[in-house]
């Protein structure tokens, strides 16, 4: 019995809106040299759904495993500094550039109070502000350990009901640009 490894594609009815064959599932001999019948075709039919489903769901998750680890590269990559912030307050994300502009050490800081660990006041009030007001938020703030100037803008995440999720707020060093427009001024 040969019986083709099917992908189905449904809709949110349950119909059928595509169908891809991906291989086949082959048996070769029953026992006691008996003759197949249309019961073992049927449970084949049935074997090579279930095999073609665990197949297809597979492939989904090396293909959203490759996705999810480009994004983290990505974000791991980008040389402002960005953190999320749960609408409770809490660390989502935070990437290494914004780890070494706040000089605190690259750990997990997921769930945990951004108060609790950001000793910068000007990045907390610029995060508390946007969460109580519910408006995004632009500021240029200094800091003193580097002797750096960021300008520092934020903005909402909301669901689908337009209900505040998380906040993002991303850091861009604008010190060398302060510095030419000061040496143009003088």
């Amino acid at each position: 019995i040969v019986v083709p490894l099917k992908i189905k594609q449904r809709d949110e009815e349950e119909r059928i809106v595509d169908e891809r064959v991906i291989g086949v599932l082959h048996v070769m001999n029953k026992r006691y040299e008996q003759q197949f019948n249309d019961d073992d075709v049927r449970l084949m039919e049935m074997l090579a759904d279930q095999a073609a489903a665990v197949i297809a769901n597979a492939q989904l998750y090396i293909e959203l495993t490759e996705v999810k680890q480009r994004l983290e590269e990505t974000f791991e990559s980008i040389h402002s500094g960005v953190i999320v912030v749960s609408h409770q307050g809490k660390i989502r994300l935070i990437n290494p550039a914004a780890c070494h502009m706040l000089a605190l050490p690259a750990t997990d800081y997921q769930g945990r109070v951004v108060s609790d660990i950001v000793r910068h006041e000007g990045v907390v009030s610029l995060l508390k502000e946007t969460l109580e007001s519910r408006s995004e938020q632009a500021k240029e703030m200094g800091f003193e350990e580097d002797k750096r100037i960021y300008k520092a803008e934020t903005s909402m995440m909301t669901g689908d009901g337009g209900e505040l999720q998380n906040v993002v707020a991303i850091f861009t060093d604008i010190t060398e640009i302060r510095q030419v427009e000061r040496m143009k001024t003088t």
